[in-house]
């Protein structure tokens, strides 16, 4: 690899945070060129005039030649770690430069989100709702963020997906708390704070914010969230088969079949249906249950007894009185 040292410096950011007490601090690896102290830099949507460096020893240092990682300090904002950075002529040209870069990045951002409104819309319509859990993240460094952003949006599947809209470094602000609330989301902190006025203002807004110090922890409760999204399995499982052999009449009650339960319970209130020849020909509820003379709560396979259903009273020997019950099983990921 060759490099130039006597050109305007042209890198990359490795990694970016925002510091308490020193700011916005940017690590830039230089390609090509020498990077100086006073020199103006646009590093993707961000801008300034280096105003300090420092070495992988953390001494401060003057110039950075190619090849070499330094710190830096002045850099308006976070840039994204793995955006290209360049020294331009002077400070009110990176302040441009930053400016239409993020003019673009927003107007991109709304085609988007135009695409999505408009076309997807009746896609959606088409295949059924789609559900969604949109979150927001802030972390400590961007290179955290991305971490936790690539392990999130891959807990995603075609019933339920998961939408990261907005990403930065930082504490939680009151930026992050309006776009929650306006787009029903969450907020996810990674190492970051928040103040006590921003918590009072998400609980006013019904905003959920949860903070984390440790990746694997916040990707395991956002899981269970989405698994909480997912519909549920819904089964039918039969408890309990009856077969009439006989059919009697009885004074202020009416029809009752005689039946013997062939396996399984029955108990007064279930759900059955009547399966006449294999066909299923009614559905109803058990509102009588007799174990001979006597009224019963439940009958067990092997026990003779009396049914009456609360519309049906149709019976033929031979006929199946299936008892079932609706299970509804949680879905997971």
């Amino acid at each position: 690899l060759k490099a130039s040292p006597s050109l305007p410096a042209e890198g990359v950011v490795v990694e970016a945070q925002l510091t308490g007490k020193r700011g916005s601090v940017s690590t830039l690896l230089v390609h090509n060129g020498t990077l100086r102290c006073g020199d103006a830099v646009i590093c993707g949507n961000c801008a300034g005039k280096v105003k300090a460096m420092f070495d992988d020893q953390g001494r401060a240092v003057k110039e950075a030649g190619p090849a070499t990682p330094v710190e830096v300090l002045g850099i308006v904002g976070v840039p994204e770690a793995g955006s290209a950075f360049r020294v331009v002529a002077d400070e009110a040209a990176a302040r441009r430069l930053s400016e239409e870069s993020q003019t673009r990045d927003r107007q991109q951002a709304q085609d988007e989100q135009k695409k999505t409104t408009l076309e997807d819309f009746f896609q959606k319509l088409a295949e059924g709702e789609t559900r969604e859990l949109r979150i927001v993240i802030k972390g400590d460094v961007q290179g955290s963020v991305e971490a936790l952003t690539a392990m999130l949006v891959g807990l995603s599947t075609p019933a339920i997906g998961l939408k990261i809209i907005r990403s930065g470094v930082g504490d939680i602000t009151d930026s992050d708390l309006m776009l929650a609330s306006a787009s029903d989301a969450i907020v996810i902190g990674f190492h970051v704070g928040v103040d006590a006025r921003v918590r009072q203002a998400a609980r006013n807004e019904g905003v959920e914010i949860r903070l984390y110090d440790i990746i694997y922890e916040a990707v395991d409760e956002v899981r269970k969230s989405l698994e909480g999204l997912l519909e549920p399995v819904v089964e039918e499982k039969v408890t309990g088969r009856a077969l009439v052999q006989e059919v009697f009449k009885i004074s202020k009650v009416g029809r009752i079949a005689g039946c013997r339960m062939e396996e399984g319970k029955l108990r007064k209130g279930a759900r059955v249906r009547v399966r006449r020849s294999g066909e299923e020909i009614v559905l109803d509820v058990v509102t009588t249950l007799k174990r001979f003379k006597d009224d019963a709560l439940e009958v067990l396979a092997g026990q003779e007894c009396g049914i009456g259903l609360g519309n049906f009273h149709d019976f033929e020997p031979g006929d199946v009185i299936e008892a079932f019950e609706t299970v509804r099983t949680p879905r997971k990921l």
